[in-house]
């Protein structure tokens, strides 16, 4: 066995020179089955990092590595603890193939994705295939802290259906420009100048 996440492998076993015997069809087709299983979040490293080998659970055992582009992210079966994906340290990926939160899992997921201004390690978290939030929360790391600092923000792209149930909440309220900073804003609220308590770089939507 390997480590390595492959799809199914297809080859054939032909047989020649028959002693005795009478070969109808000498081409046999066989397919190895892909049994990969998929990351599975218990939290249970202690840290919440998702660089953290010892937070994460592949076929019922503790993993010995973090995921990959290859690999699909199931939150729930190991528990609700809060998980910040953090691209870039020990090797962990910023893109995945498949992202599942079921309904058991009422944590929250925090991407510490960047505008490239400020930083171009980890810009963009991208899912290849399918994204299915049944629960729990997605968010990014508070702005706050500085006039007119825009580090973070919340970025993912997906190349398949992405189903967000009623339940599963993307909420970024509160961490966008602090209290009197912003564009060409002198006021007492973030963001551009019209309400006062919005703390984004839109006026009406803090998103």
């Amino acid at each position: 066995g390997d480590l390595f996440v492959e799809s199914n492998e297809l080859f054939y076993v032909v047989l020649s020179d028959p002693s005795n015997a009478i070969v109808l069809d000498a081409t046999g087709a066989c397919t190895i089955v892909n049994d990969d299983y998929p990351f599975i979040w218990t939290g249970g490293g202690g840290n919440g990092l998702a660089s953290n080998t010892n937070n994460w659970q592949w076929n019922g055992v503790k993993a010995v590595r973090v995921p990959t582009n290859q690999d699909d992210i199931v939150l729930g079966p190991g528990g609700s603890s809060n998980l910040t994906w953090d691209a870039g340290v020990s090797g962990l990926t910023d893109t995945v193939n498949s992202w599942t939160q079921n309904s058991n899992y009422l944590g929250t997921v925090t991407f510490k994705t960047t505008y490239p201004e400020y930083s171009a390690a980890f810009t963009n978290f991208a899912i290849l295939g399918n994204c299915i939030l049944s629960n729990g929360v997605w968010t990014h790391l508070s702005n706050a802290g500085g006039a007119n600092r825009r580090w973070y923000r919340l970025k993912v792209t997906m190349g398949g259906n992405l189903l967000l149930d009623s339940n599963a909440t993307v909420n970024v309220a509160g961490l966008g420009y602090q209290s009197a900073s912003g564009p060409g804003n002198p006021g007492s609220h973030g963001g551009q100048r019209s309400q006062a308590g919005l703390r984004a770089s839109h006026v009406f939507r803090p998103c």
